[in-house]
């Protein structure tokens, strides 16, 4: 939990590439993958990588992360709007 608390104040911070750095860190090593999908996305989605931020959303879905699913509709059907 703790590099997850980290995380999210790099977040605050606007620190975003190290807090993807540390979520990166933290689905490698199998802590909380779900839960780190979703905030590694929103780092994503804050500084414009839609298609990151898409991918993520979806895999945390994969994990039950409820909240992701608002998000992955709005950068997952952006992404595939932009490609018609």
């Amino acid at each position: 939990m703790a590099l997850l608390n980290l995380a999210n104040c790099y977040q605050e911070l606007n620190q975003h590439q190290k807090s993807i750095g540390i979520y990166t860190d933290m689905i490698k090593g199998r802590q909380n993958p779900g839960i780190a999908h979703y905030y590694r996305g929103l780092a994503y989605s804050r500084i414009v990588d839609s298609s990151q931020a898409c991918s993520d959303f979806k895999k945390a879905l994969e994990y039950d992360i409820l909240q992701a699913k608002k998000l992955h509709r709005r950068y997952c059907l952006k992404i595939n709007d932009e490609e018609d």
